[in-house]
């Protein structure tokens, strides 16, 4: 498809009428990029964080819930898949009362192989739940 469009700008040039010829290859581009978008994006997704997503519906009990800590830049996927809620205090906001500090609910700590060993230098009290590819999932338990 991309060849097509390549072909009729260099027709359209060859023939003078580049401003036709550079509508043509704007429009070309901006058609395949978001047809490749589309089509594989999702699948990029769902094989870097399939096995994240995984663990975060088989933890979802209906009896417990679960505070879930990323140790990473932030994801929406707790939001989605771990019936987590948005934090209301700037001291949810923070990060480290989930690792060091007193917690109503059980911790959910989601770290990647590179995080891993830090992780257990640095947090105590954490128990290696299991590990799925890239993933290690660890649990802090309440400390009320």
């Amino acid at each position: 498809v991309w060849l097509s469009f390549f072909f009729y700008f260099l027709w359209f040039i060859k023939t003078k009428n580049t401003f036709r010829a550079f509508q043509l290859l704007f429009f070309g581009t901006t058609v395949i990029s978001f047809t490749t978008l589309a089509l594989f994006v999702g699948k990029f997704e769902k094989l870097a964080q399939q096995d994240y997503v995984q663990f975060l519906v088989e933890m979802k009990n209906p009896n417990e819930q679960y505070h879930v800590f990323y140790q990473r830049p932030e994801s929406s996927i707790p939001l989605f898949y771990a019936r987590q809620e948005q934090p209301n205090s700037p001291i949810q906001k923070n990060n480290d009362w989930l690792l060091y500090g007193e917690t109503d609910k059980d911790v959910l700590i989601v770290c990647r192989n590179a995080q891993r060993e830090q992780l257990e230098r640095e947090v105590l009290d954490v128990i290696h739940l299991e590990t799925r590819d890239d993933f290690h999932f660890f649990i802090r338990k309440a400390t009320n």
